[in-house]
């Protein structure tokens, strides 16, 4: 096995994540006024497409090229003029090929004498780690997360009258299945952690407090703004948010689509707890003040609602429920050391993709298209 040929192979992929990931954040930034003016549930879909597509879509030139070098026959691919041994046809897939020209090309640039192969495997070396990195981080989210929605299992209890009496009136609006108004339990936790949390079941943990508390047409307000999370499925999609976010965690786009898509989520879970309240904006105003230890009739200076660890603050959640208009997002503020990093590696890696897709790969996947159109004829 050409381990060289397999690291290599490792970073042509990433560098074709980058350039999609580019593209795919060009294309919804430059899209958001209009998307602005849709529903949120379909920005938030369309945030999620952006997010999950150029993975996927990183590996059509993969299976393009296997599909036609088997078709081809893979004894063409192996020619002198690829300059590759014979068992790289058979050992790396297509792209690897494509991905190691390249590599040489650029190492007998960069090596200043020293043997390009060697160039080439650092390079394959830093995808492995990059990759490596990433599905560490992954694996860590998910087992995080399992730990979760076991442990706090055991303290859940069943919905109280209250609550009950809330998942009636929000059902009446709202038309919720049987199933789903069954996940709805509640937990002693401080009314900001009210949350739909679970994989292999989602379901819906409300503040104890929050319930006992709040105007029954505050609850109303949370019960159907989680509910618009359970229903629309945000628990995996934010999930598989979170993995992508570890996978790529050095791809400065894939962070703020990400943001974007937790925003979008958080937006329009607010517009079905308007129609669980009966059209009251007013409420889920009032809701997310309380939870947010503040109360309604206090004048609240922008300083006071600013919270760094969300993607939506609530004063653009309350501002856009009071005014009927998008608030700008607060962002998080990172250091200058790591918008250097998470820009760098997304810009060089994209320059290296853009040049494997319009020079060896494209020109070999192009060639084997035309020499199987030819066979056919």
């Amino acid at each position: 096995m050409n381990v060289a040929l397999i690291g290599a192979s490792a970073l042509f992929y990433l560098a074709l994540v980058s350039v999609f990931y580019l593209f795919t954040f060009v294309a919804v930034s430059a899209s958001r006024r209009i998307l602005s003016r849709a529903p949120q549930s379909l920005c938030k879909r369309v945030t999620l497409l952006a997010l999950l597509l150029p993975p996927v879509a990183a590996l059509l030139p993969t299976v393009a090229g296997v599909v036609l070098r088997h078709s081809h026959g893979s004894a063409a691919m192996a020619t002198a003029t690829h300059r590759l041994p014979a068992e790289a046809a058979t050992v790396a897939a297509h792209h690897t090929m494509a991905c190691a020209l390249i590599f040489e090309r650029v190492g007998s640039l960069t090596s200043f004498g020293t043997d390009s192969h060697v160039v080439s495997g650092v390079l394959g070396a830093a995808a492995w780690l990059l990759a490596g990195a990433g599905i560490f981080y992954a694996a860590r989210l998910a087992v995080a997360t399992l730990r979760l929605e076991t442990g706090i299992a055991p303290h859940l209890s069943v919905p109280s009258p209250a609550l009950l009496a809330s998942l009636e009136r929000v059902n009446q609006r709202l038309a919720l299945p049987a199933p789903l108004r069954r996940r709805f339990f509640e937990c002693a936790l401080p009314p900001e952690r009210s949350s739909v949390m679970g994989l292999t079941r989602a379901r819906c943990v409300l503040s104890r407090e929050f319930i006992q508390t709040a105007p029954p047409e505050e609850v109303d307000a949370l019960v159907a703004h989680e509910a618009g999370h359970l229903r629309s499925g945000d628990a995996y999609a934010a999930f598989a948010v979170g993995v992508l976010n570890c996978l790529f965690f050095f791809l400065r786009p894939v962070h703020l689509l990400g943001r974007r898509w937790r925003e979008a989520a958080e937006l329009a879970a607010d517009d079905v707890a308007v129609r669980g309240t009966g059209n009251d904006p007013l409420a889920v105003a009032s809701a997310i003040l309380r939870i947010k230890g503040t109360s309604a009739s206090v004048a609240l200076p922008a300083s006071l609602l600013s919270f760094a660890d969300e993607a939506t603050s609530a004063q653009t959640r309350v501002e856009r429920l009071l005014a009927q208009a998008e608030a700008e997002p607060a962002v998080r503020r990172e250091t200058g050391a790591q918008m250097v990093f998470a820009w760098g590696a997304t810009g060089l890696l994209s320059l290296l993709g853009a040049g494997l897709l319009v020079s060896s790969e494209a020109a070999c996947v192009a060639h084997c298209a035309l020499e199987l159109l030819k066979s056919v004829r």
